[in-house]
């Protein structure tokens, strides 16, 4: 894994699956992109990403709905205390 130093600008965009997510971040390490950071799977969300030649950071999630109402509904609060 690679830090990431200084970033130009940070995109967060939602995907239909996790299989998209791990998909897309293949494709964009393949085309010269790098890791800045391990994926995470918080159970009702996967989560990873990574940084541009141009130094973007690129972050993709999918969210699974049902597992996510099952844990109380509130993604950010869930997320944050998993950490």
């Amino acid at each position: 894994m690679k830090h990431c130093g200084p970033m130009e600008v940070l995109v967060c965009l939602s995907c239909e699956s996790r299989n998209q997510v791990d998909d897309l971040v293949g494709k964009a390490l393949a085309a010269g992109g790098t890791t800045h950071a391990e994926s995470k799977d918080y159970g009702f969300m996967h989560q990873h990403g990574f940084q541009d030649p141009d130094r973007h950071i690129w972050e993709l999630i999918s969210m699974d709905r049902a597992a996510l109402a099952q844990r109380g509904g509130d993604s950010m609060a869930i997320a944050s205390q998993e950490r």
